[in-house]
């Protein structure tokens, strides 16, 4: 070792061979004595790779489940090249596994699987933290009136909060079973809040002005923003109610009253990024109309184009001649003879309809009708595009999206998951 100046050399040198990168300049330096050198490295690197990928399947179980062993064991190893350990405890290390999967190619089959590690990694580090003594809200009895709106809250320390867009939470309590039942993934996010409880760690759901809020006062804004910050994600979030929850469930364990010197109407509007009350009140009714659910327009949609078709169909067969000379002699629809043609259009038009109101194989039912828009389109009447345009805006959307939670689809699509015929 006469070659190497200093121990924190050495050690540097062991640390990058131990790595994966050049031994060669640390093997000459240790002594055989009757060993292989660069078996010697091996033994070290081979022993860290073990440990720090153990310690990674301890602490992300449902991710490794997710990808297989064999593939987590792949991923850990290129994670620790990339992001060796900076402490000597082992419980400190992978807290930005959850981004290294989020950029890490392989994992991108499965664009939930980084949520899933933050969500991990939350009950992770949430068991290793204590838990502070509650502070009682007789403690804020002392606060002059005019400064409340100032006070700032300290919560427990091994609070932490997830928004996903995808039930993390389902996938991971089916992945802790030993079969795993089906998980709906479009079944929406989830806002989450983890901490510490007794020997172990618990995580809840949170409705969105309620996990606004806490987020709010964890990030250290002062009552007023948390409260406004509440109130513009959820208009109906009642802010008395949602800070006796905080105080009832020992999540607040300090406080303070803010230096800055601002009106809380100054306070708020940097909080939320300078918005004025007006445009405050139109993001309170944006939300109030982000509320509405999806299936209802679906639904509308689907009964809207339904009865556009139904009233054609109709009224074809109404007056079978009349149809088949419009056929004939002003729609002359190209290769079908006319008659065909009438009898093909007034049979799709008369059943489609029925599939798309009940919501049964809805997007193959939207098929001929996009069809027959294009064909009325290109060769009957190019002049109604903007009509003809609706129709297949409708369409398109219920090919794309399907038909909603209010429709024989759904109830057929949530029976063969739960007999587990379907994934």
């Amino acid at each position: 070792m006469s070659d190497i100046s200093t121990l924190l050399d050495f050690q540097m040198r062991l640390r990058r061979a131990v790595l994966g990168g050049d031994g060669g300049e640390i093997v000459a330096a240790i002594r055989g004595d009757g060993f292989d050198p660069t078996a010697r490295v091996s033994i070290y690197r081979n022993h860290a790779f073990t440990t720090l990928g153990d310690a990674l399947k301890a602490t992300f179980p449902v991710v490794c489940r997710l990808v297989d062993e064999q593939f987590f064991d792949f991923a850990a190893h290129e994670y620790l090249r990339e992001h060796p350990p900076h402490s000597r405890c082992l419980v400190e290390y992978g807290a930005d596994f959850a981004d290294f999967i989020a950029a890490f190619e392989p994992c991108r089959f499965l664009p939930y699987l980084p949520d899933m590690a933050h969500f991990e990694w939350a009950l992770h580090n949430a068991a290793t933290i204590a838990s502070a003594k509650p502070l009682q809200p007789q403690a804020l009895a002392t606060v002059p009136p005019e400064q409340a709106p100032y006070v700032a809250l300290r919560l427990q320390p091994s609070l932490s909060y997830l928004r996903s867009s995808w039930p993390v939470d389902a996938i991971w309590r089916a992945n802790k079973q030993d079969d795993v039942p089906p998980v709906d993934l479009s079944a929406g996010g989830a806002e989450l809040e983890f901490r510490r409880a007794g020997d172990g760690a618990v995580w809840h759901r949170l409705d969105r002005g309620s996990f606004t809020f806490r987020t709010a006062l964890a990030d250290g804004h002062v009552l007023a923003a948390a409260m406004e910050a509440g109130t513009l994600a959820d208009p109906a979030f009642d802010v008395t109610t949602g800070l006796k929850q905080v105080f009832a469930e020992g999540l607040a364990v300090g406080f303070c009253i803010s230096s800055q010197k601002e009106t809380q109407h100054d306070h708020v509007r940097r909080h939320v990024g300078g918005m004025s009350n007006l445009v405050i009140r139109l993001r309170q009714a944006i939300a109030l109309l982000d509320r509405v659910p999806l299936s209802i327009l679906q639904l509308m949609f689907r009964i809207a184009i339904s009865g556009v078709f139904w009233s054609s169909g109709l009224t074809k067969i109404a007056s079978w001649e009349t149809t088949i000379a419009l056929f004939r002699d002003e729609y002359m629809v190209p290769i079908l003879p006319s008659a065909t043609a009438a009898a093909i259009s007034a049979a799709l038009e008369l059943t489609c309809p029925v599939f798309i109101v009940l919501g049964l194989a809805t997007r193959l039912a939207t098929l001929p009708l996009l069809g027959m828009t294009f064909v009325i389109q290109a060769f009957v009447y190019p002049e109604y595009w903007t009509q003809h345009l609706m129709w297949a805006a409708v369409l398109l959307t219920l090919l794309t999206k399907g038909p909603g939670i209010v429709s024989l689809d759904h109830v057929v699509d949530r029976t063969l998951r739960a007999k587990g015929i379907v994934p």
